[in-house]
């Protein structure tokens, strides 16, 4: 393990489709991706191992370039700028998001544009699915489509590029670009039985793409907040808005598995869940901005999830509503600058934290404060939710901090 091979965690940018989300580096690099969910088995992922987790990456074949990033105002749409001593390529990239009925594609869009002089552009895809235990196989399907297959995924890669070699488990694309010339470069995931490797024509890319920009500039425009630096207001909110999730309404409390508190270090944890915590203080930022369709899909969430015995609230379900996560170590993955174990699933889901019927009521409190509505059948869970903590107020508990030793007494926990 080589860790300058490993950019800084925070080098990365985060593409989102309120599905699933991608990480991409300033090198142009998808080092981390799942698709239709956060939780989901990635099918990049070289941020836990350099060697085995696969990736996909487009930048110019020079090393010697100079890089600039932004997000497109208002949006979650990347754009990278690579200025080599020969010319200028502008990489677009986003993760598409469907706005009207119907099941969504799950698709990486990525355009890139020669800008000025002339640019050799590299595109590599090397996928590795399941955590990096399946290596795929590539078939070259047209001049311009590749399928990649194994296990539980399958992807469609078009490109305008053409494709260069395309082996068992990885293509590779090499292409001069000069001043004017632009290509889409696209990854359509499948389930494997669901495979189709047909061709989408540039009108409809470029439509998902504009779809795409739209609907992050939209609802970035419904931020009510006009105080000192708004950009920067509005720039946090677009990232709480990436980490739900759009079908059930539920807040991942990050995109990632696995990344260390230190490097080196054990407590490297899977939080590609709904913590009933992290989600209040979420929904207090987003009521504070005026953004409210949010806060009703979760709490619709929230009453399906904790549907049942009050004593039997947990700190933290799936994104589907999931009570059962049980935490696995992947000892194949070296993890990120070999911070290990590399986990997934969260056994802190079994734990007692007395803090979160508290946590629980005041979300809702905040809910009702902004005119939400509470039917009978929740009003009554929440009574009961109170008679538990009548009943476990004096116990001790893991408390915010999950530790993973001996219940111990915590001065929050009881104050919550």
């Amino acid at each position: 393990m080589k860790a300058q091979a490993y950019p800084p965690i925070g080098d990365y940018a985060l593409l989102s489709d309120c599905h699933s989300g991608a990480l991409v580096s300033k090198d142009g690099s998808i080092d981390w991706c799942t698709f239709h969910r956060f939780e989901a088995r990635p099918v990049f992922a070289r941020l836990l191992d350099w060697g085995k987790g696969g990736f996909f990456r487009i930048a110019p074949t020079t090393d010697e370039y100079e890089v600039t990033r932004r997000y497109l105002p208002g949006t979650n749409v990347l754009e990278t700028r690579f200025e080599t001593p020969g010319g200028v390529i502008t990489l677009t990239d986003c993760f598409a998001v469907k706005t009207g009925a119907g099941h969504p594609e799950h698709r990486l869009i990525r355009h890139v544009r020669c800008d000025q002089g002339e640019v050799r552009v590299k595109v590599k895809l090397e996928p590795r699915f399941d955590y990096g235990v399946t290596e795929p196989r590539l078939e070259q399907v047209a001049d311009d489509l590749v399928v990649a297959y194994g296990g539980p995924d399958a992807l469609v890669l078009q490109t305008d590029l053409g494709i260069g070699t395309a082996e068992i488990t990885a293509c590779e694309i090499a292409h001069m670009m000069t001043a004017g010339d632009e290509a889409w470069i696209v990854l359509t995931w499948f389930l494997p039985h669901e495979l189709e490797p047909r061709r989408l024509s540039s009108e409809q890319i470029k439509a998902e793409f504009d779809e795409t920009e739209r609907f992050w500039r939209e609802w970035s425009e419904l931020c009510e907040y006009n105080g000192p630096y708004r950009e920067q207001v509005v720039r946090s909110a677009l990232v709480l808005k990436a980490l739900t999730n759009g079908p059930t309404g539920a807040i991942v409390a990050a995109a990632t598995t696995s990344l260390p508190e230190e490097i080196g270090g054990v407590r490297n944890w899977d939080y590609r869940f709904s913590w009933l915590r992290d989600s209040s203080l979420t929904l207090n930022a987003l009521f504070a901005l005026g953004l409210t369709e949010e806060a009703h899909a979760y709490m619709d969430w929230l009453k399906r999830t904790t549907a049942g015995r009050a004593k039997a609230l947990q700190i933290m379900y799936g994104v589907g509503g999931e009570r059962f996560l049980p935490e696995v170590e992947l000892d194949h993955l070296e993890g990120y600058r070999g911070s290990r174990p590399v986990r997934i699933g969260n056994a802190a889901a079994s734990q007692f934290q007395l803090d979160v019927f508290g946590e629980l009521l005041d979300t809702v409190w905040l809910y009702r404060q902004h005119g939400g509505d509470v039917d009978e059948i929740f009003w009554e869970f929440l009574t009961r939710v109170g008679g538990a903590v009548l009943d476990l107020w004096a116990e001790p508990d893991q408390g915010i901090w999950e530790i993973r030793g001996e219940p111990r007494h915590f001065v929050y926990s009881k104050v919550m």
